[in-house]
């Protein structure tokens, strides 16, 4: 949870806005680790949106797949450029023409899916220039340091998804939806396996 989760939790705040509650099941799968290696949280949104996050910290093809479902369109990222179920960093599902609905920024990211023809709706993939995430970090952090400007990300970011990691370990630890915030932030230390 407290490793590879946060940055999970932290794309679906940026995304979607803030927790209302959470559901978590989990378990320690490799015994050489004895941390909560495997989990499983079911989230609804301020916003009234719902929707589930799972991870496998160990597993031999670890993959970082996030689908979005919404009314107009259905998105499917990934961590990794391709998997088993995507072929591009950012695929999208459109029912019109993506010259209709999508930036010229975002178009210029399209690959026909046939080379001999033009957009067509269904599945569209995405292909964002690269980039390095840490050297943005770095960069972002020195340049707030020297300008005195706000952060990117500050203490209450990260509180935030703490706070989310600690209703986490008491949904499982009483087997039932935590509500967020929360009433009583008292530290919720994480499973003994």
């Amino acid at each position: 949870m407290i490793d590879v989760g946060q940055h999970r939790l932290d794309q679906m705040r940026d995304l979607l806005g803030e927790f209302s509650s959470v559901s978590c099941e989990m378990a320690s799968v490799l015994d050489s680790h004895r941390v909560d290696d495997s989990v499983a949280l079911n989230l609804r949104m301020e916003s009234g949106a719902i929707g589930s996050l799972g991870w496998h910290r160990f597993s031999r093809a670890f993959t970082s797949p996030l689908m979005l479902y919404g009314t107009k369109a259905t998105l499917g990222c990934s961590a990794f450029v391709t998997g088993p179920f995507q072929s591009a960093p950012v695929s999208v599902y459109l029912d019109e023409a993506p010259e209709s609905v999508l930036p010229p920024e975002m178009l210029a990211w399209t690959r026909p899916a046939k080379w001999w023809g033009g957009f067509e709706a269904g599945w569209v993939d995405l292909w964002p220039p690269g980039r390095n995430t840490f050297q943005e970090q770095f960069r972002s952090f020195l340049r707030t340091v020297s300008t005195g400007g706000p952060p990117v990300a500050d203490g209450g970011d990260g509180f935030n998804a703490v706070e989310i990691v600690q209703a986490a370990y008491r949904s499982f630890r009483l087997r039932q939806s935590i509500d967020l915030p929360l009433e009583d932030p008292a530290h919720e230390p994480p499973p003994e396996w």
